[in-house]
């Protein structure tokens, strides 16, 4: 678990950009107060992403075990019929943003470097317990003095709320 969040956390530390993604320059636009913006550029992650978890196989089964190559970045699953289906990991923000799909790494990486850009103070947190995890980013927001959870991966209500793990799941906050 320990290289895991050591990922997470360099995950969040390489999370920068150079200029604003095509695909949400116009959210990235946006007039108004710290909430509309920040609430504009999270609710448009899922629908102009796709979430890539679990991945689907023909007559609707789903394989959650994956073989993983660390040097091509890859997760190979192999369906029950014997088809094998090939998901690429997005290292980068700007490798996200051209593929336009990912898992909630790849979608909290991609909204804590699009906040980052934007002038907003942001931090990645990583949820774990045993058989699950969840990364979710939170922003500082300067008027009510409050971090605000902030999770792009689900279509409606996605600020201010995020998965509810337990009291059993260790969190783990990277700046």
């Amino acid at each position: 678990m320990t290289k895991y969040v050591e990922s997470v956390k360099r995950r969040a530390r390489d999370a920068t950009i150079a200029r604003p993604p095509k695909v949400l320059k116009d959210v990235m636009a946006t007039k108004g107060s710290w909430s509309k913006r920040v609430r504009a550029v999270t609710e448009a992650f899922p629908k102009r992403f796709k979430f890539f978890h679990p991945v689907p196989c023909a007559g609707g089964a789903f394989v959650k075990r994956p073989r993983w190559n660390p040097r091509k970045r890859t997760e190979t699953y192999t369906c029950p019929n014997g088809l094998k289906k090939v998901f690429v990991r997005s290292k980068t923000p700007a490798e996200f943003f051209r593929r336009k799909y990912g898992r909630c790494s790849e979608f909290a990486q991609g909204l804590h470097a699009v906040l980052k850009y934007m002038g907003f103070r942001s931090r990645m947190v990583l949820a774990y317990k045993p058989g699950f995890d969840h990364v979710w980013v939170e922003a500082w927001n300067p008027r009510t003095h409050k971090w605000v959870r902030l999770d792009p991966t689900i279509k409606k209500g996605s600020y201010g709320y995020t998965w509810h793990l337990g009291p059993k799941a260790r969190y783990f906050r990277t700046i």
